[in-house]
């Protein structure tokens, strides 16, 4: 029983209210107020808030370079050059 249907996320641990679903955090974590068990936004238990967060930082970091690489165009070099000023 992780979401009850009206907004409200309940603890898969011990069935506490730990608070409204958040929708538009999809990465969002809570806190059970009761036994302290942490739940991400869709109400499933998280056995180990490290590796959550580093697998989350890891998916993050890989879409950032995918992004990143879909930006470049091929075969093209970044050159620096210098500015043209006028000397007098």
């Amino acid at each position: 029983m992780a979401n009850d249907g009206d907004g409200r996320v309940i603890c898969p641990k011990c069935g506490a209210d730990a608070g409204p679903t958040q929708p538009q955090l999809e990465s969002a974590v809570i806190k059970c107020p009761a036994c302290g068990a942490w739940i991400d936004s869709k109400g499933r238990h998280i056995a180990n808030i490290y590796e959550h967060f580093k697998a989350q930082r890891e998916r993050r970091r890989r879409e950032d370079a995918a992004i990143k690489d879909s930006s470049r165009t091929r075969g093209q070099k970044k050159t620096w050059r210098p500015s043209a000023k006028k000397v007098r």
